[in-house]
């Protein structure tokens, strides 16, 4: 047998021969054919190592053979199995065991018969997976390095609980860059709305594969049609992606919640839920949910979707669309009313920690996470003048840093108009306060009752854009304007400004680039239109 040079990669002292084989995309397993494990593999190890031979046929296969002319071959051979490729390569490669290794990567295990048994020893699923772990626990033959992918809905614990091999888990990466033989699928640059949709995929190699499928039927000059093609294919791949009662599932991933492995999220098990990612501490026995942004576009436009779960969706596309931001205060409303759905993850009245409120931020101290508050049902209220965020001055005029605090309340207003009611301290505790432009106070604020009838404290938000300066002195300059002692100042930067937890004041916390997606979770890509927004005055 003769096999042309294969391509290689040269790690530091061998040959690294990858075999990056799959049951799907034209190679879908065939139970005429792959009828044991060293067919499956040999089958899709030749059509790669072929790949230059078959213009020209090969072993009395015609010019241009296909995959399933190959299949059927393989499976009419006697006997042949993984270590005679191997022998023929090391014969065609003039190579020995010691100087090269194999990587075999096998995808889509999923279809093979048994993956839904998956202990049970007599399935072709399972003999699949152990003739993989063969190749890399064996003595003899090359350095082997196997690796095997399946759509799963069952945990990876259970599946492989009858496996007595030591176990190491490795989060995948999100993937950041799709290409199509080396040239890039998503050439969006310069539409910001196309980078919002892309990044509402967050990384999930599905819903990238969906968002391709979508580019491909419909004019990428509309958005709508665009984005109603995205939830038609992925709901057609995965019709129970996002129960009808999602709402549960959310506040969970929002909220960074940490849950153990047997704990549910109301009556749905994390391993079973679809388009999702599942995050575990370092000894697994704690896990967090993720969720891209498209995953909560799917629930909210369900046909059986309630009015009330719009707000969810925080801001459509058709708003990222609105243009300039003439107030420049576009990331400032949009940092206000995140924390108005962040409000929503905890029952009203519920004790929470100010550490959990503010998840993914660098918090000074530690201890921040003793400091518990009331949690209210949050709404947006706007300033219409300046005014104090200081706890001891909250809601007062104050048109001028170097002036006291007015002994009078400023106006505000909801989105609808109507005046705000500020002589009630429980309604003060139940808006997140808009400040006017230039007030010499936090961008936005909220007073927080603490636990235990202890008083009272202010969170005061504040945006720094661009290369705005931030450092200590800058920080400790935005307390005095804007907090109390014991008020809580919050710093959201929309770049890295290498900010740590050392540099921070006391009852402080920021949020750097480096944290958005800690922080924002699927919301971060709409937290950076904002930004864009606001530097298109």
């Amino acid at each position: 047998m003769l096999i042309n040079k294969t391509e290689q990669v040269d790690p530091a002292d061998r040959q690294l021969f990858p075999f990056l084989l799959t049951l799907e995309n034209g190679m879908s397993f065939d139970g005429q054919f792959d009828t044991d494990p060293d067919k499956i593999v040999v089958a899709r190890m030749l059509w790669q190592l072929l790949r230059n031979r078959r213009a020209s046929g090969w072993a009395g296969l015609k010019p241009n053979f296909t995959f399933s002319q190959l299949h059927r071959a393989v499976a009419e051979t006697a006997n042949l199995i993984v270590d005679d490729i191997l022998d023929a390569m090391c014969e065609g490669e003039q190579l020995s065991a010691a100087n090269y290794s194999i990587l075999v990567a096998l995808d889509g295990m999923q279809f093979l018969p048994g993956f839904d048994s998956p202990t049970d020893k007599t399935s072709l699923f399972y003999k699949t997976i152990r003739k993989l772990c063969q190749l890399t626990t064996r003595d003899d033959g090359p350095l082997t390095i196997a690796a095997m992918a399946a759509t799963v809905q069952l945990g990876v614990e259970f599946a492989l609980a009858d496996s007595p091999q030591k176990r190491h888990y490795v989060m995948l990466p999100l993937v950041d860059k799709v290409c199509r033989n080396g040239k890039a699928v998503f050439n969006f640059t310069g539409n910001e709305v196309l980078q919002l949709l892309q990044s509402d995929m967050g990384g999930h190699g599905r819903a990238l594969e969906a968002l391709e499928d979508a580019c491909n039927d419909q004019t990428l000059e509309n958005i709508d049609l665009l984005k109603d093609a995205v939830i038609r294919n992925l709901m057609d791949r995965y019709p129970k992606a996002v129960p009808a009662d999602f709402e549960p599932i959310l506040k969970a991933a929002l909220s960074g919640q940490w849950l153990k492995p047997e704990a549910k999220i109301g009556n749905f098990d994390p391993e079973k839920l679809q388009l999702v990612r599942l995050e575990y501490n370092s000894d697994r026995s704690q896990r967090r949910i993720r969720l891209p942004y498209i995953w909560i576009l799917l629930g909210v436009t369900r046909k059986d979707a309630l009015p009330d779960l719009a707000k969810w969706s925080l801001d459509g596309y058709n708003e990222i669309c609105r243009g300039p931001d003439a107030g420049g205060l576009a990331f400032e409303d949009f940092c206000a009313r995140f924390r108005v759905l962040k409000s929503l993850c905890w029952p009203p009245d519920a004790t929470v920690r100010l550490s959990d409120l503010h998840h993914g931020a660098i918090l000074q101290p530690k201890a921040l996470r003793n400091v518990k508050v009331v949690n209210r049902h949050l709404k947006n209220a706007q300033a219409k003048q300046r005014m104090a965020t200081n706890c001891r001055d909250f809601l007062f005029g104050k048109p001028r840093r170097e002036q006291p605090a007015q002994k009078r309340r400023v106006q505000a207003t909801l989105a609808d108009g109507k005046m705000v009611d500020l002589q009630d301290t429980n309604d003060q505790c139940s808006y997140v306060f808009l400040n006017a432009g230039g007030a010499p106070a936090a961008d936005f604020a909220v007073l927080l009752q603490l636990d235990g009838q202890q008083g009272f404290l202010t969170e005061c938000g504040q945006c720094k854009q661009g290369t705005a300066k931030v450092d200590l002195q800058n920080i400790q300059d935005e307390r005095a304007k804007s907090c109390d002692e014991n008020d809580f100042l919050l710093i959201i930067c929309t770049d890295g400004k290498q900010i740590d937890q050392s540099d921070l004041p006391h009852m402080t916390g920021i949020v750097q680039q480096e944290q958005w997606q800690q922080y924002f979770g699927p919301y971060a890509g709409r937290a950076f239109q904002a930004f864009r927004s606001s530097q298109r005055q």
